[in-house]
């Protein structure tokens, strides 16, 4: 059996919660600029969904309800499909993902919080590349 060169690829797992007892473990990159890519595309299809909630137009609250709801399944999709995990059904237990908090909807505030722990984690891994860079760079001086 071939050795194996373990290295650390940016992974990291984190617990999403909304300090309320429902929570959830997923693995992402917070780091990477196509994860980035993914939230952002997301967000976007989100809040389109969100408009289209505000477009249902008719008397009928049976019609609301029940298009509300497609929409909500639809946008949990969406949300589940960034992580490749359940993570509505354990953030969003009894409540659409749409529900306002905050003044935000309960997704964006999941996104939101995500892209600030990006921002917040993209300069502690600049200097550690930094420092890294320097330590290889002075070893391999000639």
């Amino acid at each position: 059996m071939a050795d194996a060169l373990i290295f650390d690829s940016g992974i990291r797992t984190l617990e999403l919660s909304d300090g309320k007892g429902h929570n959830i473990e997923v693995s992402f990159n917070p780091y990477d600029v196509q994860f980035f890519g993914v939230i952002m595309d997301a967000a976007e299809k989100l809040d389109a969904k969100q408009s289209e909630l505000k477009s249902i137009t008719t008397d009928d609250w049976a019609a609301v309800y029940k298009r509300s709801m497609a929409i909500d399944a639809e946008m949990r999709d969406i949300l589940d499909g960034v992580f490749d995990a359940p993570v509505c059904a354990a953030l969003f237990p009894k409540q659409t993902v749409f529900a306002v908090g905050g003044g935000f909807p309960a997704w964006a505030n999941l996104l939101y919080a995500i892209v600030d722990k990006m921002d917040e984690g993209a300069a502690s891994e600049k200097k550690l590349a930094q420092q890294r860079i320097r330590k290889y760079s002075e070893k391999y001086k000639k």
